[in-house]
């Protein structure tokens, strides 16, 4: 599975690396960014009555999807870590620990090992890096 699939699934079980987490939160910002964008500039155009109601359900459905991947990608990187998902729900529920919790989410390191989430995801190159050195 390639890097950008897995940073827009949304599944809520497995492990994910910091690289597919940091491109999960660039490719959510970029796209949360470019829908506000869009949004504003509608608001400007005149549109029916009908017409803008349904840019604003199309928009205000694509931004629950990009939700539901930060959320999913979250959960996924905390099991990386060890940690259960549901350590989501207070960051989510406490305005303001967002963005911390996100950056101190996206720089630990995943434990290199299998766990009770899932194998490891780095698991082949590790195991290779660990073979090279040994042979060295």
């Amino acid at each position: 599975m390639s890097v950008i699939s897995q940073a827009l699934s949304i599944r809520f079980s497995g492990r994910v690396p910091r690289r597919v987490f940091w491109v999960s939160a660039l490719l959510c910002s970029v796209a949360s960014w470019l829908s506000g964008w869009l949004y504003a500039t509608l608001y400007m155009t005149a549109m029916t009555e009908f017409t803008w109601d349904f840019v604003t359900v199309a928009l205000g459905l694509f931004q629950i999807w990009l939700g539901l991947i930060s959320i999913s990608i979250s959960v996924r990187r905390l099991h990386d870590v060890g940690r259960s998902g549901l350590w989501v729900l207070p960051i989510v529920l406490i305005p303001g620990l967002g963005a911390i919790f996100w950056f101190v989410l996206g720089c630990l390191l995943g434990e290199q090992h299998d766990n009770r989430y899932g194998p490891d995801p780095y698991g082949a190159r590790s195991t290779a890096l660990v073979n090279t050195a040994s042979t060295n």
